[in-house]
């Protein structure tokens, strides 16, 4: 206890109790828990039907996670036939095409300025495909989905 709170003297724990927030995140230790997607083994009615086979990984869902502003990381997955999913983890650079004159350059990214999606989004910076974000280049809406295609790209915003 002295090496986390080596600033307050040890008078001020004694008598006090560790309270932990019960919630699901907290039970989880704030990692989702992998959800399947399968077929229900109940029928409407209730009743169990007999399962002509077991489950499999490609059922179970991957962790939610968001691309947010910072540094560039992306993440590896596999998928159903060997296949590979790429997805930004974080990022700070978007391709911004300008549709006046048909370039596109690589931008800086700021932060996230507006969303339609979710308005927590633009609170927490992240990135997804809708969102308004401000660039060096002037304000950018993202046209790709960065958790699906491992990049980010846009379209300058007049």
């Amino acid at each position: 206890m002295e090496s986390q709170f080596h600033n307050f003297p040890q008078s001020v724990f004694e008598g006090c109790f560790h309270i932990r927030p019960v919630c699901r995140f907290a039970l989880q230790g704030g990692i989702f828990m992998a959800q399947w997607h399968g077929i229900s083994r109940r029928k409407p009615s209730g009743g169990r039907k007999v399962q002509a086979r077991s489950k499999r990984s490609t059922e179970i869902s991957s962790e939610k996670q968001m691309a947010l502003v910072g540094a560039p990381k992306r993440k590896i997955y596999r998928r159903t036939g060997g296949n590979t999913l790429v997805r930004v983890m974080s990022e700070n650079r978007v391709s911004i095409n300008n549709p006046k004159t048909g370039k596109t350059v690589l931008g800086t990214i700021h932060n996230v300025v507006e969303n339609e999606s979710d308005p927590n989004y633009v609170r927490r910076n992240i990135l997804v495909k809708g969102a308004v974000i401000e660039t060096d280049q002037g304000r950018v809406k993202i046209t790709s989905r960065p958790g699906k295609d491992g990049v980010i790209n846009g379209v300058l915003v007049e």
